[in-house]
């Protein structure tokens, strides 16, 4: 819960970052450390120090159905 109330909030709701589909991870299907990594580099340019969270998967997932499907 601190995390919605901390300096990144935008009033009273935090900044939670989703990134958006990841067409080579079809072919490489990462490791969770991996997409973890991955996640950090996508966001690293501007919004990874100003958020409260981050949701990293797969996209492999996404699309076989086990996120969608959830």
């Amino acid at each position: 819960m601190n995390s919605f109330f901390s300096l990144a909030a935008l009033g009273e709701h935090p900044i939670i970052l989703n990134h958006g589909f990841q067409a080579g991870q079809l072919q490489t299907r990462p490791n969770h450390d991996t997409v973890i990594a991955d996640g950090k580099t996508y966001w690293q340019d501007f919004w990874l120090t100003k958020a409260d969270e981050r949701i990293d998967w797969p996209s492999h997932e996404d699309v076989a159905g086990k996120i969608s499907g959830d």
